[in-house]
């Protein structure tokens, strides 16, 4: 005999509830009782189980105690019931159903459970809510402190477009193998731009999480009436805590239009009111203290009683900047790091310049050198499909330096102290190498004069010549200035002419030079910067690079009203000082004295005013 599992009893005794016709078992063996009430002429105790009539749980005599019991027959394919108290003492006498009465029961159990539940859940009612017998669903606490009633929904919207091109394009160079000169060219092209916009279901909240229809607290004796008016507006309503607010657009115009922000508001009633992640704002109805905009953080708000205390903790991802007008004229305050220099940009062209160029400035405004830079040729590394002068080159560090970097290696002409192809005999050596302009051959040609690539010297195949309009030359300081700032792999290499005290001079070949040589022939350059420059500063080339020019980003800058201050950074105090507190011999000394910024006054007078010396074209 196999036994049903002990939730199939707990059906049978529902089951046995709902019976709607009662079946007339013979005569009963107890005396009818007459009543007032004719409902209790049914109330008969029967020696059937319960399977066989239906009476109401509430005028039921059977104790609590009675079970019920189905046993399956499997030889004669019968269920077999029986009720008992406790093991041994049979309540019911025991009955046989057939397979398909028993079967007709279960069935009829089971739609009359579906019709009660779908009219229940017409009614309202449900597992979550509602009065019925069954004990209520128990919900997580911590999710319902977070979420409320409801979970936010995650509904992103917005597009994603994805352009590819393929083809290819043929570039007619002659020092370009045929096999090379037409090249595949891919390009990719991506945008999305996607918004979640999840905000709180009451319509009177804003994007910022805010209630802004919110009415004017009333000051009400009683807080219990004040409790109970708002436990009545939120009837009906669901209650949503948390919420996302999100844009992201990746060729957006500007980064502050790119947020996201995750948003908690909790009760009236709690401490903790509201919690803000993510792109946050501090506003303020203050006209003294300005409000904070665009904030990367956190943002939370208490409440304790009237007391309201909201707290920010962010970085600022914005500044203010203010523009003073007077007279017509512009004022506008800027502060620059001694690091920020333009990198890359400005480069002196030889040692010998880079030398003099403190004395050469002793008695400004005028400049006393007796430098004039009177012709140049720029070339740098060609990222471009520019062909049309292209030239193939070597530039060589030491070349027209009295103070070469392989001293073991290059002879020093010491009747010559200024920078030319004569001062040492490196231009020489490598010009009477017939091999040497050859481009296949020139990597051994000066490897074969004790010369190291990237550090001694660069070549470059089709290097690109600058127009006048690329660059700017300082013709009595000797320095270059590029309008496009290198990249850190690209190379610079110069030839150029000049006069020095009267006497003329040249450094590299220019185009006189090498105008009746092939095009595919080598010509040599004198190298400002190679391409790996940054990883050799011991390199006397290193310091061709001019490391004091800084950029305000300002067109137009006059003499009247601009002031220069050099303060440092006190890490005791935090200040911002405008003399070292420590040194033998800067103690003390107001920095703009220290670097030598202050020796004329405003009339451009050998006489120190405390301020810098603003030289027009200085």
């Amino acid at each position: 005999m196999l036994k049903n599992k002990p939730f199939t009893f707990t059906i049978i005794l529902i089951t046995a509830f709902q019976i709607a016709v009662a079946q007339t078992t013979g005569n009963s063996d107890s005396t009818a009782v007459k009543s007032a009430f004719p409902y209790f002429k049914k109330w008969s105790d029967s020696y059937l189980s319960r399977f066989n009539y239906k009476l109401s749980p509430l005028l039921s005599i059977s104790p609590d105690s009675a079970k019920t019991k189905v046993n399956y027959n499997r030889e004669n394919n019968t269920f077999n019931t029986s009720e008992k108290i406790g093991s041994n003492i049979e309540l019911k006498k025991p009955q046989s159903l057939s397979f398909n009465e028993y079967s007709s029961l279960q069935n009829a159990a089971l739609r009359r459970s579906i019709i009660r539940d779908i009219e229940k859940s017409q009614d309202g009612n449900s597992a979550f809510g509602g009065k019925r017998g069954n004990p209520l669903l128990a919900k997580n606490p911590v999710m319902d402190r977070l979420f409320g009633d409801k979970v936010p929904e995650f509904k992103p919207n917005g597009f994603i477009s994805v352009d590819l091109k393929a083809g290819s394009q043929f570039i007619n160079n002659p020092l370009t193998p045929l096999s090379l000169r037409r090249q595949p060219v891919f390009d990719f092209d991506q945008q999305i731009a996607i918004n979640f916009n999840n905000l709180f279901n009451n319509s009177g909240d804003n994007a910022e999480g805010e209630n802004v229809n919110e009415e004017p607290k009333e000051d009400t004796k009683s807080p219990q009436l004040s409790d109970l008016t708002n436990v009545l507006k939120r009837a009906g309503q669901t209650r949503e805590k948390m919420n996302i607010l999100g844009n992201f657009d990746t060729k957006s115009a500007f980064n502050f239009e790119n947020k996201f922000k995750l948003n908690f508001k909790n009760e009236p009633e709690d401490i903790l009111q509201k919690v803000e992640l993510g792109n946050v704002s501090m506003p303020n109805r203050s006209q003294l203290i300005p409000g904070v905009q665009n904030l990367l953080g956190a943002k939370i708000g208490l409440k304790f009683g009237k007391l309201d205390i909201t707290t920010v903790l962010a970085q600022q991802n914005s500044r203010t900047e203010s523009i003073i007008i007077n007279g017509g004229n512009q004022s506008r305050k800027f502060e620059v790091r001694c690091d920020n220099y333009e990198e890359n940009k400005h480069f002196f062209l030889s040692q010998v310049f880079r030398d003099n160029y403190n004395g050469s400035l002793k008695n400004l405004p005028m400049v006393t050198s007796g430098l004039r830079i009177t012709r140049i040729e720029v070339y740098v590394t060609n990222r471009t499909s520019n062909v049309s002068s292209m030239r193939n080159l070597a530039g060589l560090a030491d070349l027209g330096e009295k103070n070469p970097f392989k001293k073991d290696k290059i002879t020093v002409n010491s009747s010559i102290l200024s920078a030319d192809n004569k001062t040492n005999d490196l231009f020489s050596n490598v010009a009477s190498n017939p091999n040497f302009r050859r481009i296949d051959n020139t990597n051994t040609s000066l490897r074969g004069l004790g010369l190291d690539n990237g550090k001694d010297y660069e070549i470059l195949r089709g290097a690109k010549k600058l127009s006048d309009r690329e660059y700017e030359i300082q013709p009595e300081l000797g320095y270059i200035s590029l309008l496009t700032p290198l990249r850190n792999d690209e190379v610079l290499a110069v030839a150029y002419e000049y006069t020095y005290k009267g006497r003329p001079y040249k450094v590299g070949e220019l185009s006189e030079d090498y105008i009746s040589r092939k095009e595919d022939e080598v010509i040599i350059l004198k190298l400002l910067k190679s391409s790996t420059i940054r990883n050799n500063l011991s390199n006397p080339m290193w310091n061709l690079m001019m490391k004091n020019v800084y950029t305000l980003s300002q067109g137009s800058i006059k003499k009247e009203g601009f002031q220069l201050r050099i303060v440092y950074k006190d890490d005791q105090s935090g200040l911002d000082s405008p003399n070292l507190k420590e040194g033998k011999n800067l103690a003390n000394v107001p920095l703009i004295d220290a670097l030598n910024l202050d020796r004329l006054n405003f009339n451009n007078d050998q006489l120190k005013d405390g301020n810098f010396d603003y030289v027009e074209g200085g």
